[in-house]
């Protein structure tokens, strides 16, 4: 594993912006770690008739957490900087337990998909990215993003209409709040974590 702390970044991504990488610059790389910052991974595919797919979420991956590409070389690939991010060059993914590989993302956002109700479906993956990205702070539960409804609604499958509707009754409910003073912070009551 590389050190991301005296390591030299190979790409800098500012916080709101993508990076596309295609076929030609996956193939000269193995596989990258994240340095520093917070990123969603996405790729587009190109149909027979030339015109590329909306891009589909593969996960979150936070500072240190691996990038293999072996799987992507035949698609687009998306790098969106949720906060500024660094990434490194790495010869092999990294073997560290802490760490959480894009393949263990896809997965449980598959696993998601096939819940069959909408609102376990928006419950889960909120109890997914605060695990995996968040943290616990006093009575709360802190997620240091914010997602548009639209990608929320991308990610379980279902319409940002429907997004909406849960995270407003949830809101009126007093489940979710905003973080303090403005921050990007979203705010989870331990009720809409914890319980399955």
């Amino acid at each position: 594993m590389i050190s991301s702390s005296n390591a030299t970044p190979f790409l800098c991504i500012p916080k709101g912006h993508t990076l596309m990488l295609d076929g030609d610059h996956l193939r000269q790389l193995t596989s990258l770690q994240v340095g520093r910052g917070l990123i969603r991974v996405a790729f587009t595919t190109c149909q027979p008739n030339g015109e590329a797919t909306d891009p589909i979420t593969l996960g979150f991956l936070k500072t240190g957490d691996p990038l293999s590409l072996e799987l992507l070389r035949h698609a687009w690939l998306h790098l969106e900087a949720l906060e500024p991010t660094s990434l490194l060059r790495s010869g092999s993914p990294s073997e560290d337990a802490d760490t959480v590989g894009l393949s263990e993302w896809t997965a449980a956002l598959l696993r998601i998909q096939h819940l069959s109700d909408s609102e376990q479906r928006l419950r889960a993956l909120i109890q997914l990215l605060v695990y995996r990205l968040g943290n616990r702070c006093g009575e709360w539960y802190e997620l240091p993003v914010r997602l548009k409804h639209e990608r929320l609604a991308e990610l379980v499958n279902h319409t940002r209409v429907t997004v909406t509707r849960h995270m407003a009754r949830w809101r009126q409910a007093g489940l979710i709040e905003d973080g303090p003073d403005g921050s990007p912070w979203l705010r989870f009551a331990p009720h809409l974590i914890e319980s399955p």
